[in-house]
């Protein structure tokens, strides 16, 4: 089995210590500490709100007011933020830890693991705060607000499989990082975050679909916003892709590890 070795106790317990690592030192001697971690999707909440509940005021729609927009508009960029956490950070994971490199028998594709998992941990915060928001725009809370999680399943399938490969490719070509950066960009204009398919014209449609942010920002939002039911078809296609891509990357970082010391 592929990834027998990450689900060994041993590796259980690595996996739970590097975890803690990665959020407790992400602020580590700052003053803040983890209140950054709530701070900076609050700062983002409160320029959205500014420039598009009272500047723009555009309208999405089925929905109402400028204040409407802001809800759908961050609650449509919450996978992206997941995106740009991890898979735009991978290239430089084995670089930036080349002392595991070293350890013989140290499971490197832990690291992309913990990367997607900790980026995963701060896309769910944000989506609490998009919560907190909603209520008090919308006072009501549905039930459906629970479904997050499952629904962000095959993004972070996609995620995990594209961490691994780009972790193992910027080891070997330094410049993978930036190429990276300008894609992961690309990726929020050519997701439906800022406008909404209907717009898209029938040219580019297909294409946008294409694209693994499309299906978690499309169904959330027609969950929790506008009411439709969950297309489960529409799910299992994006899990199966989603766990090939998680595969075909495993095997990829596992195939071309044996040279990471040769390298960093």
């Amino acid at each position: 089995m592929a990834f027998f070795p990450l689900i060994q106790p041993q590796s259980l317990f690595l996996f739970d210590e590097l975890l803690r690592r990665e959020i407790s030192q992400r602020y580590k001697g700052s003053l803040g500490g983890f209140a950054w971690a709530l701070a900076q999707p609050l700062f983002m909440l409160a320029i959205y709100t500014v420039v598009f509940g009272y500047i723009f005021r555009p309208r999405w729609p089925g929905m109402e007011t400028g204040w409407d927009y802001v809800v759908v508009l961050f609650l449509g960029k919450i996978p992206y933020i997941f995106v740009q956490e991890s898979i735009g950070r991978a290239p430089v994971l084995i670089v930036s830890h080349a002392n595991y490199v070293k350890r013989l028998r140290f499971p490197l594709a832990m690291l992309p693991l913990v990367a997607v998992v900790s980026a995963f941990f701060y896309a769910m915060i944000a989506y609490l705060i998009w919560l907190a928001f909603y209520v008090a725009i919308r006072h009501e809370f549905s039930p459906l607000v629970l479904a997050a999680p499952f629904v962000y399943l095959p993004i972070a399938l996609f995620a995990l499989g594209g961490t691994w490969f780009l972790a193992s490719l910027g080891a070997y070509f330094r410049d993978t990082l930036q190429v990276v950066q300008p894609v992961v960009f690309a990726l929020m204009f050519l997701s439906p975050i800022f406008y909404p398919m209907a717009s898209v014209p029938p040219m580019l449609a297909a294409a946008i679909r294409l694209n693994p942010l499309t299906y978690p920002i499309e169904e959330m939002r027609g969950l929790l916003l506008f009411g439709q039911p969950f297309h489960a078809q529409a799910y299992a296609l994006q899990l199966g892709a989603g766990l090939l891509c998680a595969v075909l990357g495993y095997l990829w970082f596992q195939r071309t590890r044996r040279g990471f010391a040769d390298v960093v």
